[in-house]
């Protein structure tokens, strides 16, 4: 799918649920009304939504949605996502409430508790959350274990494995476990 066919789609999902008495009409509490949208390149999830605060007040609220993910998929699978997040936006508390928020950010929660489920539903989301990383990108990296041959996928080659160890083998692994770069990238 072409990224342009992505932003028409998510400025129509978003565009619908501006008015008020639309959105109480699927469950929703809140509008979409002054959230942007964010095409990024995140290669572990496929969308989120986020908002940036600061004194005390929101300076940003946005959906998310990664390149990768629209160019490797079809037109319903990225349509159900945009979904999935809009349904947040119309449900979740801690988007749209300051104290909410910092009551998210310090104890956590589930996002897709029964009631987000029904706004998901009703707006013709998928209710469950989706796959991790339907993005299509391969990882570049892998960690191995010499001993037992267990490996770990990853997009970069990052930290440095000396006090690391196998999560299987346990510690006799301590500073063995070694990069490998995966095959076709």
């Amino acid at each position: 799918m072409k990224i342009e066919d992505a932003l028409n789609i998510v400025t129509q999902e978003m565009q619908k649920f501006f008015d008020p008495a639309f959105c109480r009409s699927v469950g929703g509490k809140y509008t979409t009304e002054g959230w942007g949208v964010e095409f990024d390149r995140a290669k572990t999830r496929n969308a989120s939504v986020f908002a940036r605060v600061k004194n005390g007040k929101f300076v940003e609220r946005s959906l998310g949605i990664s390149v990768h993910f629209i160019e490797n998929n079809e037109e319903h699978v990225v349509r159900g996502t945009i979904l999935h997040e809009i349904a947040h936006i119309l449900e979740d508390d801690s988007l749209h409430n300051i104290d909410a928020f910092m009551r998210r950010k310090q104890f956590g929660g589930n996002p897709h508790n029964e009631q987000w489920k029904m706004v998901a539903r009703n707006i013709g989301g998928q209710a469950e959350r989706l796959n991790a990383n339907c993005s299509g990108v391969s990882h570049k990296w892998s960690i191995v274990c010499p001993n037992c041959g267990k490996t770990w996928q990853r997009h970069r080659r990052g930290v440095s494995l000396k006090k690391r160890y196998c999560s299987v083998c346990g510690k006799k692994t301590l500073g063995r476990l070694f990069w490998r770069e995966n095959n076709g990238n």
